[in-house]
């Protein structure tokens, strides 16, 4: 960017005003006159020198945003937010790169836009980019969340959840501004958000348990879907199972709290959706099972679209051990599903019935999650192969 020139006559409202429209004109706003009136309201009267100092720039960063309306908004909104506008606009003039920062995030996801905005405090650690496209382990995540919630029982339990959240929070507007500066490739970033969430997962298992003096050993969560697979997306629920080796109603309280710490929203904002319903009879089912009586249920009741959701089965929290027997038993159950074609048939039917369902609903056009040739086709095609053929068994 080219330097802002230093001989920039005083601040005045009236010249400030008509430069201000012919700008947003040349660099092709809509409804240059409205905006006007906006970019007057980004700072109160004593920060105005200082925005004025990064004006040019923002506004050129703008104008090469896909949706530089729809970001001029956010940037007002995150301005309104910040406790010294004086020192946020002198920063922005010194590093214009924090500047493009901020429209690259607010013209390329509202919903990361909307986790900035609850966190403002965020942006010193974001202007930097320091780490943002560094990519972590599990360990790594699982340390990080650890280290964030601080030593056992320290502080009140939800206020220790709200310090997860935080750190959940944050770590995904970090992937994010990695994803939408090219520095994490679509691959890396759902193994990242999936990474994280086994983390948040661990961890907050591993809370409760203590909190409620419950011995988790035993006791397993087990991730299906797009978790599963790790190949979670910003926006995702995540799919679980519960099981423990025996008694599976001494760990029902802990399976309760754990929907609850993971689901709740607060002023810090919430962890995951959870849907439970792959559980034995859904959702009239119990939460918590035994991983006999799983196996029991997959032998005798299950139906097909029961056994795909296990192809991606993968434990993340609790006990590995449990986890591992659970998977061994369960493989060769989900390879006694009949002859091809009576497969294939399944399968199609149940696509079929999808797809009338969404036509019910006036949704059969632009689903590209459900409908005709989207996603699903996809996964249901592969995951017919894996049943038919035995792709992955050990």
């Amino acid at each position: 960017l080219p330097p802002f020139p230093q001989t920039r006559p005083p601040w005045s409202p009236a010249v400030r005003l008509e430069d201000t429209a012919r700008l947003l004109a040349r660099l092709g706003f809509d409804g240059p006159d409205a905006l006007r009136g906006r970019i007057d309201r980004l700072a109160e009267p004593q920060a105005q020198g200082a925005l004025m100092t990064a004006l040019p720039y923002l506004l050129l960063l703008l104008s090469d945003a896909a949706s530089p309306d729809r970001a001029l908004v956010a940037f007002e909104r995150f301005a309104e937010r910040v406790p010294d506008q004086i020192a946020f606009y002198a920063s922005l003039a010194d590093d214009p790169r924090q500047i493009e920062t901020l429209i690259t995030l607010f013209a390329g996801s509202q919903y990361l836009t909307e986790i900035l905005l609850r966190n403002p405090s965020y942006f010193g650690r974001l202007a930097t980019r320091n780490g943002v496209g560094h990519i972590k382990s599990h360990d790594d995540f699982r340390a990080e969340a650890e280290a964030a919630i601080g030593p056992p029982a320290a502080e009140p339990i939800e206020q220790t959840l709200d310090a997860l959240r935080h750190f959940q929070q944050w770590e995904l507007l970090r992937i994010g501004l990695g994803d939408l500066t090219g520095q994490l490739d679509m691959a890396t970033v759902t193994m990242q958000l999936s990474y994280l969430a086994d983390a948040v997962v661990q961890t907050c298992l591993s809370l409760l348990a203590q909190h409620l003096d419950i011995d988790p050993s035993g006791f397993v969560v087990i991730a299906m879907g797009k978790l599963g697979g790790e190949e979670l997306n910003y926006s995702s629920d995540i799919d679980l199972l519960m099981l423990a080796d025996a008694d599976a109603t001494r760990f029902a309280r802990l399976g309760e709290r754990l929907i609850k710490a993971l689901s709740q929203a607060t002023a810090a904002g919430f962890l995951y959706r959870v849907d439970m319903r792959l559980r034995p009879w859904g959702t009239v089912g119990p939460l918590v099972n035994t991983v006999d009586g799983y196996l029991a249920y997959l032998e005798q009741h299950a139906r097909l679209w029961e056994k795909q959701a296990l192809l991606k089965a993968r434990p993340i929290a609790g006990s590995q051990q449990t986890g591992g027997e659970f998977l061994r038993r369960s493989e060769p159950l989900l390879y006694e599903t009949g002859d091809a074609a009576s497969v294939r048939a399944d399968v199609h039917g149940m696509k079929q019935r999808t797809e009338e369902q969404l036509r019910q609903r006036g949704r059969d056009w632009g689903e590209v999650k459900l409908g005709e040739g989207s996603i699903r086709d996809v996964e249901f095609v592969v995951q017919y192969l894996q049943l038919v053929h035995e792709i992955g068994r050990a």
